[in-house]
């Protein structure tokens, strides 16, 4: 995998496997379902800069047109994670990172490892996350920090972010 940023599946594919990534993940694509929304937040840093989460995550393209949205997707670069469905379901940040097209495991991101001279940590809520980051639970308003650089040198992760709207 090459280095950051990471464009989206609908981008890279032109649209005619972005459908696979969705699969993949075990996700269903459909019109957008607002029953069941809310938005979680997703910060990757890399080396002390943020590395751009893209907008049109979890869109189905099927020649020029959107035939679909992903339960998991994204609008715009801001990385907020928009989490739409007909009914309550419970949807994982590895879920997400699959139908990005980005490795995510607990110790790397990308083609970004933690090493002997490098760290990598993940963070909910300002909390660093011991387990395997492909099993954080999205809920409404969380805050995701991915953070990888050189030994020592992580940012503090931010604990919250301001979403609009209530959503």
């Amino acid at each position: 995998m090459g280095p950051a940023p990471w464009p989206p599946p609908a981008v890279v594919a032109n649209g005619k496997d972005s459908a696979a990534y969705v699969a993949a993940a075990g996700l269903p694509y459909n019109e957008e379902m607002l029953q069941v929304h809310y938005h979680a937040h997703l910060d990757v840093v890399i080396d002390g800069k943020p590395a751009q989460v893209p907008p049109y995550l979890g869109f189905v393209v099927k020649g020029q047109k959107v035939a679909g949205l992903a339960p998991l997707h994204t609008h715009d670069s801001s990385g907020i994670i928009h989490i739409e469905n007909s009914v309550p379901a419970k949807f994982l940040l590895g879920q997400f990172f699959i139908e990005w097209g980005v490795r995510l495991s607990p110790t790397c991101v990308g083609g970004y490892c933690a090493d002997a001279t490098h760290d990598f940590a993940v963070f909910v809520n300002g909390i660093k996350y011991a387990g395997d980051p492909n099993q954080i639970v999205l809920t409404k308003h969380e805050e995701i920090a991915i953070e990888y650089g050189g030994k020592g040198t992580l940012p503090k992760p931010p604990s919250t972010y301001t979403f609009t709207n209530g959503l």
